[in-house]
């Protein structure tokens, strides 16, 4: 009795320490991150804007402000820990001069849909946060102030930043084929504007798709004579997959990704998944001359006879579908269509 009165006090207290060390490293870690953004942020408004910037920015057609504005100084996110300092000319954003390269300190993030701080720019802001605790940095009648959110002017603005690449804003590009975009979509991103997402569901993917008579691997084009029957072959992938494979959660351009970075994927992605959600529903064949067919499995056959009684030859889209019981459904490209040519 006496060794276990032991163990559990000595439990309790290991926990009590490390619960407290935890506390106070995530005040340090928060508190490092607003004393560094402060300092960079004070530096925009001493940054001198480089001559041959401005003499670009004229050449392309740029005119000064009624404020005297050519070129900007600005803060922009280009992940969830990085970011750069530059200068920009006001007409083009390829038009930029980066003067720094910063990177915030262990497992502090900014806000997510937020990507930077432009100087000058009165009442905006940016929030930090590091497991649920956050402060911002923003910017009081030329005055820059570093607080606790709750402490905050109410009225600054938090998510009117420099446009940036899609992971400067916290989401993610969505590949099209075999991704779905999920919640908001951040039509300013540079380099996704169409599929930059807050986050992307997996599609399931038709893999094959073929018929007898053949298709053409081409042309994806069968011809028939009206009364003939062709049998149409399906293989559907689902989605449920390792969830946890590196390259599930990674792309290639972010397998060197930081330790701190990837920890916080993994943990993304953990509390997003439902596997049972995410399964395949149903299997849909559109035999394009007006029946639909729901399919029982992921591969399998179906038989479909195609006629015409016009004069001329009748021309039937067949499209194969998948849908998740999320309602994410397969893309509609490459294998998905055969396209039927039927003769009088």
């Amino acid at each position: 009795m006496r060794v276990l009165k032991i163990f559990f006090t000595a439990t309790f207290f290991i926990f009590i320490l490390f619960f407290l060390g935890g506390f106070i490293s995530r005040e340090i870690l928060l508190s490092t991150g607003l004393r560094q953004l402060k300092s960079d942020v004070r530096y925009l408004s001493k940054l001198q804007t480089p001559h041959d910037l401005v003499k670009d920015c004229l050449e392309y057609g740029g005119a000064f402000t009624d404020d005297g504005i050519l070129v900007r100084n600005q803060l922009r996110f280009i992940s969830d820990r990085e970011y750069v300092l530059e200068s920009v000319c006001q007409v083009s954003e390829d038009l930029r001069n980066v003067i720094k390269r910063k990177t915030l300190p262990a497992l502090v993030r900014r806000g997510k849909g937020q990507s930077g701080f432009i100087q000058g720019q009165y009442l905006h802001g940016l929030e930090l946060s590091i497991f649920g605790r956050t402060g911002i940095v923003y910017e009081d009648e030329s005055v820059i102030v570093s607080s606790s959110k709750v402490d905050a002017d109410l009225s600054v603005v938090l998510n009117e930043g420099p446009a940036t690449v899609c992971g400067g804003y916290g989401y993610t590009c969505c590949e099209s084929t075999y991704q779905s975009g999920q919640d908001f979509q951040q039509t300013d991103a540079l380099d996704c504007p169409r599929s930059c997402y807050s986050s992307c569901s997996e599609k399931p993917v038709v893999l094959t798709f073929n018929s007898e008579p053949a298709v053409s691997s081409e042309s994806r084009v069968v011809f028939l004579k009206s009364g003939d029957f062709m049998e149409f072959i399906y293989t559907v992938s689902d989605v449920k997959g390792d969830v946890f494979a590196q390259e599930t959660i990674f792309g290639e351009s972010e397998m060197e990704l930081r330790w701190d970075d990837k920890l916080i994927r993994i943990l993304n992605k953990y509390a997003e998944k439902n596997s049972e959600e995410d399964q395949v529903n149903k299997v849909t064949i559109n035999f394009g001359d007006g029946k639909i067919e729901d399919l029982l499995d992921l591969n399998g056959r179906v038989q479909h006879t195609y006629t015409c009684t016009g004069g001329s030859r009748c021309i039937y889209n067949v499209i194969l579908q998948a849908e998740t019981k999320q309602g994410v459904k397969s893309s509609l490209e490459g294998l998905s269509r055969i396209q039927v040519q039927v003769s009088p």
